[in-house]
């Protein structure tokens, strides 16, 4: 059976009260998760936008979203703060879980989440990823390798 490929950035609310449910539903349905992490607003960009489209958003709009993120998190049992950093640029953060062993990358990406949208750290900042990063064994030299650069920008 093919994976289910769940592409997600730790700054879009919406990717993290799926991670909650993710592994659940592919229990259930016996597929494999793949856990593919994203650049969402290198993916605004590929598509005419703007790295965060809501900074032009009129005032009724971003209410409604915010509302309809509470309503999502409250659905699903999922505790969910907005950030005071929000929205933060995660290049870094997506970078470091692309380079994480895809064994790890499902509890990095659980502990990211909640850093970002529980416990409202900065997460995209070095010196809040690097403590975290450690937690799992993992060094923040990965995020400047070509490599991963490269490879965050093809997904």
């Amino acid at each position: 059976m093919k994976p289910v490929r769940f592409f997600y950035d730790i700054a879009c609310p919406y990717a993290y009260i799926a991670s909650t449910q993710i592994e659940a539903i592919c229990k259930a349905a016996s597929a494999p998760l793949e856990w593919c992490p994203i650049l969402l607003g290198g993916l605004y960009r590929s598509v005419g936008g703007t790295d965060h489209p809501a900074t032009s958003w009129p005032a009724s709009k971003i209410l409604h979203n915010e509302r309809d993120m509470a309503r999502q998190a409250e659905c699903f049992g999922v505790s969910l703060k907005r950030p005071d950093c929000y929205p933060q640029r995660t290049v870094s953060t997506q970078r470091l879980l692309l380079a994480t062993p895809p064994e790890l990358r499902a509890s990095l990406t659980h502990r990211l989440f909640r850093a970002y949208w529980v416990e409202g750290l900065p997460v995209g900042e070095r010196e809040v990823l690097a403590p975290i990063a450690e937690e799992f064994g993992l060094s923040m030299d990965c995020i400047d390798d070509p490599e991963v650069k490269q490879g965050l920008h093809r997904a």
